[in-house]
């Protein structure tokens, strides 16, 4: 990890988000925008997800209550090609996701960098 200050003297760290694991954002004024997606393969040892009415609109909860850490929701989004939460993420919906085992050794495991964000 890298550990640097920005310009308000906040420390800023790389981790592991789908901003540092590869691939080009635009930066707009009020957002930053990313649409580039990585191939996510199935395998059999995936895992089915029901979206629940607590968990709908929630990929935060859905990563959190499979990965123990809500910072991998972009995967839960990913991982599923949803784009729109309100109308892809909602109750009864069965999503699929890769075991912790699986996150860890293959999807993660080919980080290209990533691009610096200026703020």
């Amino acid at each position: 990890m890298t550990d640097k200050r920005n310009k308000r003297g906040f420390n800023v760290v790389k981790t592991s988000t789908r901003y540092t694991r590869g691939g080009t954002a635009d930066v707009y004024t009020t957002r930053v925008g990313w649409w580039e997606r990585v191939e996510m393969v199935s395998d059999a040892t995936d895992n089915f997800y029901v979206v629940t009415r607590d968990t709908e609109r929630r990929p935060d909860l859905i990563a959190y209550d499979t990965y123990g850490d809500p910072a991998y929701a972009w995967l839960v989004l990913q991982f599923n090609n949803i784009v729109d939460i309100n109308e892809e993420l909602v109750s009864g919906v069965t999503i699929k996701l890769p075991t912790s085992s699986r996150l860890n050794t293959v999807l993660l495991a080919n980080s290209s960098g990533g691009n610096t964000v200026a703020t």
